[in-house]
């Protein structure tokens, strides 16, 4: 369920791109709930009401992030501005 307390996708997509060398999927996930809350639900173009696990699954679908491993790397795409 959506709420508007929803975070769009691109906050997290800027973490990862903040850390160009990749970061440790268990820091990002610290580094999220730490600025979002540990209830933290997310929303992107296509949706709304994800969990951080099903946004990382989303965005690395969309060559928005790689995760090789424990590592999370930007992606060769770019977040969309709307």
């Amino acid at each position: 369920m959506s709420t508007s307390l929803d975070i769009h996708g691109r906050e997290v997509i800027g973490i990862v791109h903040s850390h160009p060398g990749g970061i440790w999927a268990n820091s990002l996930s610290r580094l999220v709930s730490e600025r979002f809350g540990a209830a933290a639900r997310f929303r992107t173009s296509m949706g709304a009401g994800l969990d951080l696990d099903e946004l990382m699954v989303y965005l690395e679908a969309r060559d928005k992030i790689r995760v090789t491993g424990d590592m999370v790397f930007p992606g060769g795409r770019p977040a969309r501005a709307h």
